[in-house]
């Protein structure tokens, strides 16, 4: 489901999206030495994740640095030769992570991204700067492999070639396709020091 509210000039979209960024540097939690009781199902703190989240960035990691917050990101290439010219996009992926509850081999997250978009053809540059909020949800196939699921809402402000921006806004679900799976390494831990005489 999608709406399109109105057009919007290039200056409003400049205006909206620093106005976002700097809610979200100000808002942005400090995370305290200690934690409560675990709030991953499967606890995947300090341990790096490597994968996807989006299809369209399957170059991606995932690391949550406490038991509560965590970050996204992704990177996603693409170059297609039509008949008479190249089509080549770029993907560019992130996002905060905040652990809600505990499940049974699943973890529970609110997930706040923002994602940029550049199509690039003969007549132009389309570029898309989409803001997106989601409840996600991590199955665990084993201590190591997760799979993703997530439903949510998301803003698009989208700068066509031809000057006549747009926003939409809609909402979003995603699973197995349409979303991603992680690895997780396990965490390094330092060997037990030996004492020599």
């Amino acid at each position: 489901m999608e709406f399109v509210p109105r057009s919007f000039s290039r200056t409003s979209l400049v205006g909206i999206i620093t106005a976002v960024m700097l809610v979200a540097l100000a808002w942005a939690p400090r995370v305290s030495a200690q934690e409560p009781e675990p709030l991953l199902g499967v606890d995947i703190s300090h341990r790096l994740g490597v994968g996807f989240s989006f299809s369209e960035a399957p170059l991606g990691f995932r690391y949550f640095w406490s038991r509560r917050y965590g970050v996204d990101a992704g990177l996603g290439l693409r170059s297609d030769d039509f008949a008479s010219f190249r089509q080549t996009t770029v993907v560019l992926d992130g996002a905060f992570l905040y652990a809600l509850a505990p499940g049974e081999r699943v973890n529970a997250f609110l997930r706040l991204g923002t994602q940029f978009r550049n199509v690039d053809r003969p007549a132009g540059s389309t570029s898309t700067v989409q803001f997106s909020g989601a409840l996600e949800y991590e199955v665990f196939l084993n201590n190591s492999i997760g799979i993703l699921a997530r439903a949510g809402v998301f803003l698009d402000l989208t700068s066509p070639p031809s000057g006549n921006d747009r926003a939409s806004f809609g909402t979003r679900s995603g699973m197995l396709t349409s979303a991603g799976i992680h690895y997780y390494f396990e965490e390094q831990t330092d060997p037990p020091s030996r004492d020599h005489e």
